[in-house]
């Protein structure tokens, strides 16, 4: 994803057309999904057949790609235009703090923001999870996800956070570095907890 954005970045400086960068950020924008939900896919069900079965295969991470990638594309570009629209709420309910001081508008669009995603983001996290570990539809996923957490908000929370911190703290890391390491380690774990975590609660 770091060699992707060096080179999207690249790209756009290259085209001067207004609107022909704002195709290209979106053509890059799905190709990254794609190939998130690709991974994602894979992963997830090798960790499910691992954690039922004791034991994987290159196999499954294949079936499992050509099962739920498309579904696992759908979520994600549904879940990055909610979170677009809750940071553009915040950014505009900040704006108006702003007008009265710099502080307070700063401060009330953390909150917005924070507000936004753990208040309602975070109830559709397990939603690529469902996708690939119960052979879900989009809507269906969305909903069983909304209802795991509905009843383990608190938990859930907790995971989020620690991850969240995580995430900041390699995030200070150089790049591509910083990158490899959530690809290798970060991501794999955390989706790892999020499976096993389905697991236990059925």
């Amino acid at each position: 994803m770091f060699l992707l954005s060096k080179l999207s970045f690249k790209v756009i400086h290259l085209i001067n057309s207004n609107t022909s960068q704002i195709i290209w950020s979106i053509v890059f924008s799905l190709a990254s999904f794609l190939i998130l939900a690709i991974f994602f896919s894979g992963l997830i069900g090798i960790i499910q057949e691992t954690i039922k079965k004791k034991r994987s295969s290159l196999k499954t991470f294949f079936i499992s790609i050509k099962n739920y990638t498309l579904t696992n594309f759908i979520l994600l570009v549904i879940l990055t235009i909610l979170y677009s629209l809750i940071t553009l709420i915040s950014l505009y309910l900040g704006g108006l703090f702003l007008k009265i001081n710099d502080a307070m508008g700063q401060i009330a669009f953390l909150i917005l923001l924070f507000g936004g995603l753990a208040g309602f983001m975070i109830f559709f996290s397990f939603a690529n999870i469902f996708c690939v570990t119960h052979k879900l539809d989009v809507i269906k996923s969305l909903k069983s996800s909304f209802n795991l957490v509905k009843k383990e908000y608190l938990s859930v929370l907790s995971i989020s956070v620690i991850f969240f911190v995580i995430n900041e703290l390699i995030s200070l890391i150089k790049e591509p570095y910083a990158e490899i390491i959530k690809t290798l380690i970060v991501l794999p774990y955390l989706a790892l907890i999020l499976v096993n975590f389905i697991n236990s609660e059925q």
